[in-house]
C-alpha cells in the first residue's frame, strides 16, 4: 500500500508538472509561427481527382524535386489524386491558377512573397495563398521541403512519428486551407544521432539537419555547414599523421593529444590551412576550431602559464580568437560575401568553466578582455558531467549547481552559444534514462540564452536505447518549437506508435518516471542521471530499479502483446509487437545485469532465457549495449 501511495503521489506530481510546463510554455517566446488557416470553398481534390499542379523552378535542385515528390506521394495517400509536377519556364503569377509553387519559381517572384534567410533561417518557410494559388518557399531549399511538410500537416494532419509510422488523414473531398503561415525553427541547427544515423530520410521528415548526410535530396542537410568537421577538430587543421611533415619537422607543435596553443609558427600554419579549407567549402557556414577529445594539454612553459593565468577556457579562447583574427583579415579582403561563424567547445577538459571572476557585488566579469570571445565566436557548451534528471540550471541539484553557475558566467561575457548535450547513459544504452521532466526546460533555457544550434548526442553507433523512438520524436518536435506541450506530444506519440498497446506502454512510461521521481524525493542526495553510470554516489543501479518494478514492466509488455495477438492483420501486429519488444529487451538487460544471482545459471531455463534474449536483440537490431561495445560480447559473458 505504501508503494502504491508513493506511485499515486508521483503521478499527481507529474500531472502538476505538465500543468506547470504548459504555463511556462505559454509565457515563452515562440518560434515565430503566424497562421490563419480556416477552410476556403476552393476544392483541392475530390473523388481521386484534382485540378492542381505543382510548379518547381526550371533549374530545380534535387532537394526541390524531392520536396515535390513528397508532396505528390502524400497528396495521393490523402486524396487518391496524383498531382502533375511541371517547370516554371514561361509561367507567370496568376491568382486564378490552381497551382502549388515550390521554391524560387517565377510564380513566387510574381506573387511578391518576401522570403529571407535573415528572417527565417535556412530551414524556415512561408506558405501563402493568393486566391487559388499557393506559394511555398523557404529560406533555403531545405526550408521549402519543411514548408511542404507543414502544408501537409495543416491540410491533412500529416505527422511523422517514426520511419514506419506516418499518419495522414484520408478524405474523399478536400477544401484548400487559407494559408498565411510564416515559421522558423527555435534553433537553426538541430541534430541527434542514434536512430537517424541509419535513416536520413526519417531525419529529414522530422526536420532535423544531419551533419553527416551528403544526400542532395535533403539539401545536404548540415554536412556542408561545418568546415573542419562537426566535433573535435584541432587535427583537421594541423595533421598529426606520424609519417606526416608536421610531426617530423615540428614535433614541438604536438603534446598530450592536443596542440601547443602558444606556438606562433603553429598558429600561422593553422590560419593558412583554415583559409584553404574555407576556400574549398564555399557553402560552409561554421568554422569549427575545437579541442580534441580526451583531456591533456601542452605542458610547455608558455602554455602552463597561460592556463594558470586564464584558466583552461581562457587559454583556448585566446588561441581561437587569434585564429579568427587571422582568418577575418583574409576574409574581409578576399571573400567579404562569406558570412562565417566560428565555433569552439566548452568541454569536460575544464574548458566548460568560463574565464570569469566574481566581483564584490556578486557579478561575473571576464578575467581580462583577451578572454572575451571574438564577436563572431560561438561557445559550444557540452554539459557532459552533469545531471539530466534535473534542469541544468537547477542550482538546488547538487550535481548541476556548478553547471548553473558556469552558464551564468558564460552569459556575462558573450551571447553567442551553441550546445552539444546528451540523452542516454553511455555505459548502458538500454537503461531507462529519465530526462522527460527536464528535456523541455533545458531547451527553453537554451533558447532564452540565445543558443542557435543544438546537437543532442544519443546512442552513438546503435539503433536502440530505452524509448529511443519517443526521445527522437520529442527532440525533433521541441528543437523546432520549444513552446509545444511536451506531455501532449508524449500522449500523441504513444497513441499512434503503440496503437492498441498504447494504454499499457503509457502505464509503463508513467510507472518508470514516477518511480524515479519518488526515489529522487526519498533520497537525501537525490537521483542524478549522468552519462557514464553515475546515478548518485550512494545509489546503485539495482537499488534504483528493484526487481519488482522491472517485473511489473514485463507484465505490461505482455498485456500490450496480447492486444496485438487479437489483430487480424498478422504482419502489422508483428510490427507493433517488435516496437514493444524494443523496450522489453532494455528492461531484460537491466534484469540480467543486476539480478543474475536470482537464477540457476546451470539450468536449461536460464540458457533458454539467454537464447531468447539474444534472438530478440537481433530482431530489434540492438547491436551495441554501450559506447563502442557489442551486445553479442556481453551476452557471451552471461553464458
Amino acid at each position: 500500500m505504501k508503494r502504491i501511495s508513493c506511485l499515486i503521489l508521483a503521478m499527481v506530481f507529474l500531472c502538476s508538472f505538465a500543468a506547470c510546463n504548459t504555463n511556462e510554455n505559454e509565457n515563452s517566446s515562440s518560434s515565430g509561427s503566424e497562421e490563419r488557416e480556416e477552410e476556403t470553398d476552393i476544392v483541392l481534390a475530390e473523388k481521386g481527382k484534382s485540378d492542381y499542379t505543382i510548379v518547381i523552378p526550371a533549374d530545380a535542385s534535387d532537394a526541390i524535386e524531392y520536396a515535390s515528390l513528397e508532396l505528390v506521394n502524400n497528396f495521393e495517400d490523402a486524396t487518391g489524386a496524383v498531382l502533375n509536377v511541371v517547370s516554371d519556364a514561361g509561367k507567370n503569377f496568376n491568382r486564378s491558377d490552381k497551382v502549388i509553387s515550390l521554391g524560387e519559381t517565377s510564380i513566387k517572384d510574381g506573387s511578391g512573397l518576401e522570403v529571407s534567410v535573415e528572417d527565417l533561417t535556412y530551414d524556415g518557410y512561408r506558405i501563402e495563398r493568393y486566391d487559388n494559388t499557393v506559394v511555398i518557399c523557404g529560406g533555403d531549399d531545405s526550408g521549402t521541403t519543411f514548408g511542404v511538410y507543414e502544408f501537409l500537416s495543416r491540410q491533412f494532419d500529416y505527422e511523422v512519428y517514426a520511419a514506419d509510422e506516418i499518419y495522414i488523414e484520408r478524405t474523399d473531398k478536400a477544401y484548400l486551407k487559407d494559408f498565411h503561415v510564416s515559421d522558423r525553427p527555435s534553433f537553426e541547427g538541430r541534430d541527434t544521432d542514434g536512430l537517424t544515423d541509419y535513416n536520413y530520410e526519417l531525419a529529414n521528415r522530422l526536420r532535423l539537419r544531419k551533419w553527416n548526410s551528403s544526400d542532395s535530396r535533403f539539401d545536404y542537410s548540415a554536412s556542408r555547414d561545418w568546415i573542419g568537421g562537426h566535433c573535435h577538430t584541432f587535427y583537421s587543421f594541423i595533421s598529426n599523421d606520424e609519417n606526416g611533415e608536421y610531426k617530423k619537422e615540428h614535433p614541438e607543435w604536438f603534446s598530450s593529444n592536443q596542440l601547443c596553443l602558444t606556438n606562433q609558427d603553429m598558429k600561422a600554419e593553422f590560419i593558412k590551412n583554415a583559409i584553404e579549407m574555407i576556400k574549398e567549402n564555399p557553402l560552409g557556414k561554421y568554422v569549427n576550431i575545437s579541442e580534441n577529445d580526451f583531456s591533456g594539454f601542452c605542458n610547455c612553459t608558455a602554455c602552463k602559464e597561460e592556463r594558470n593565468t586564464y584558466g583552461m577556457s581562457g587559454y583556448i579562447i585566446r588561441f581561437v580568437n587569434d585564429i579568427i583574427e587571422g582568418i577575418e583579415e583574409w576574409r574581409t579582403k578576399e571573400a567579404p560575401e562569406r558570412d562565417l561563424k566560428y565555433v569552439t567547445f566548452a568541454y569536460s577538459s575544464g574548458s566548460f568553466n568560463p574565464p570569469v571572476r566574481m566581483d564584490e557585488k556578486g557579478n561575473y566579469t571576464a578575467i581580462d578582455e583577451s578572454v572575451i570571445p571574438h564577436e563572431k565566436l560561438y561557445i559550444r557548451l557540452a554539459p557532459i558531467d552533469y545531471c539530466y534528471n534535473h534542469a541544468l540550471t537547477d542550482e538546488s541539484c547538487t550535481v548541476n549547481a556548478g553547471c548553473a553557475k558556469a552558464l551564468k558566467g558564460w552569459q556575462a561575457i558573450t551571447n553567442r552559444f551553441m550546445v552539444w548535450d546528451y540523452d542516454v547513459n553511455y555505459n548502458h544504452y538500454f537503461m531507462f534514462f529519465d530526462l522527460y521532466d527536464n528535456l523541455q526546460k533545458n531547451l527553453i533555457d537554451y533558447y532564452n540564452m540565445g543558443v542557435t544550434n543544438i546537437m543532442r548526442q544519443s546512442s552513438t553507433g546503435s539503433r536502440v536505447s530505452s524509448m529511443c523512438d519517443l526521445k527522437l520524436y520529442l527532440n525533433a518536435k521541441l528543437m523546432w518549437d520549444v513552446t509545444e506541450n511536451q506531455e501532449d506530444l508524449i500522449d500523441d506519440f504513444m497513441e499512434h506508435f503503440y496503437k492498441d498497446g498504447a494504454p499499457y506502454m503509457k502505464q509503463y512510461l508513467t510507472m518508470m518516471r514516477s518511480f524515479v521521481s519518488v526515489k529522487d524525493k526519498e533520497s537525501d542526495a537525490g537521483v542524478h542521471y549522468q552519462l557514464y553510470d553515475r546515478l548518485q554516489p550512494t545509489l546503485s543501479t539495482s537499488q534504483l530499479w528493484p526487481k519488482r518494478i522491472l517485473e511489473q514492466a514485463m507484465e505490461l509488455f505482455e498485456k500490450a502483446y496480447a492486444e496485438y495477438d487479437k489483430m487480424e492483420n498478422c504482419e502489422f501486429a508483428e510490427i507493433l509487437h517488435n516496437r514493444v519488444l524494443k523496450e522489453s529487451v532494455c528492461v531484460r538487460y537491466i534484469i540480467l545485469k543486476n539480478y543474475g544471482s536470482y537464477y540457476n545459471i546451470n539450468s536449461p531455463e536460464y540458457t533458454e532465457m539467454i537464447d531468447e534474449f539474444e534472438k530478440d536483440m537481433q530482431i530489434v537490431e540492438a547491436y551495441n549495449y554501450c559506447e563502442g561495445k557489442n551486445t553479442s560480447d556481453w551476452i557471451n559473458s552471461l553464458r
